[in-house]
This record gives C-alpha cells, sequence and structure tokens, in this order.
C-alpha cells in the first residue's frame, strides 16, 4: 500500500459525561409598567376601539394586537403579533389615543407573555427555561448577527411581556423542523 494507515490514526476523545454546568448568570432584566387595554385607533379619519399593550413610560406608540395573525400557545404563556402604531398627534396629555398613518406602513412585531405564576413554577422546579435569564441576556446582549435583542420589556401584575422583532419566515427552530432551510 502506498499510504500507511497508522499515521491517519486519529485517536477517539474518551467518553466520559460530565456534569452540566450552570449558565452563565446575566443581569436582572429591567421592564417598564404598563398593561393592556382597550384604546381609541383613528385610521382614515374614523375611529375605532383597539386592544393594545401600552408601555406607560413611553405611551409614543402602542402595540396593537393583530386580529389576523393567530397566537401561539408557550410553557410559559403565549406569542402574540401587534402592529406598532404611533401616537395620535390629536393626543392630550395622560391620553391613550393612536393613529393609523396615512401611507399605512406599520411595523409588525412578537411579543411574548409570559404569565408570572408560571414564570414562578418554572424557577422554583429549577427549569432549564429561564424567562427572566432568557430577557436579561436579550438586554445584556443586544441585537448583533446571532442574537435578537428586545424591542420593549414590559410588566403588570399578571404578564411580563417580551416585544420582539417579528420574523416573517419563523424563528429557527420553526424552520427546521419543517424542513424549509432550504438545503441546510
Amino acid at each position: 500500500s502506498l499510504f500507511d494507515k497508522s499515521i491517519f490514526y486519529i485517536p477517539q476523545a474518551p467518553r466520559v459525561a460530565f456534569p452540566a454546568r450552570e449558565p452563565v448568570p446575566f443581569p436582572v432584566p429591567t421592564s417598564d409598567e404598563g398593561t393592556r387595554l382597550d384604546v381609541p385607533l383613528r385610521s382614515k379619519g374614523k375611529l375605532y376601539k383597539a386592544r393594545a399593550l401600552v408601555n406607560y413610560s413611553n405611551p409614543n406608540y402602542a402595540y396593537i394586537e393583530d386580529k389576523n395573525q393567530k397566537c401561539i400557545k408557550t410553557n410559559l404563556g403565549y406569542v402574540m403579533f401587534c402592529l406598532v402604531v404611533p401616537r395620535s398627534p390629536d393626543a392630550r396629555e395622560g391620553e391613550f389615543m393612536y393613529e393609523i398613518p396615512q401611507d399605512g406602513k406599520l411595523e409588525t412585531v412578537a411579543v411574548k407573555l409570559s404569565a408570572w405564576s408560571r414564570i414562578a413554577q418554572f424557577r422554583k422546579a429549577g427549569k432549564a427555561e429561564d424567562p427572566l435569564q432568557e430577557v436579561g441576556a436579550m438586554q445584556f446582549v443586544g441585537d448583533n448577527e446571532h442574537l435578537l435583542a428586545c424591542r420593549d420589556v414590559i410588566s403588570d401584575n399578571k404578564y411580563l411581556y417580551t416585544v420582539m422583532p417579528f420574523l416573517p419566515r419563523g424563528d429557527l427552530l420553526g424552520l427546521i423542523y419543517n424542513g424549509r432551510m432550504g438545503g441546510f
């Protein structure tokens, strides 16, 4: 033989299972106070009522629930899809009134609603999924090519709302499961 196979020997790594390491602790996430409520919404001169998530610290826009998109159930609550609608120029101080721009162009976002009761259950049980660590990581690392930053984090007495960019083709896990990775 022209090749001595022994020089191509690659030793196998020992198959020893090491205990899992604790995840890197990220800073405690920060959130603004807000809630979901019915708000006046003006579109093409007509006034409607719409269900919205409002950040009390920054009411210059609201996340209006998109009734054309179906919510997705999660372990801690669900994900809903919302349209980012600016505050109406006619809104008085302290008034929550929003208006769809004349061009009708609105950004869509995904809002993950995590119930505080479920978060407490997961953390007490020591589950690997920790939404507070997840949000803390998103706020700490920020938006880059490998991780989405959250646009907003809002909380009330029932939910932690994590507002993230909308991914029109779905998340990575869904793309892999559904075989839509285009040869990946």
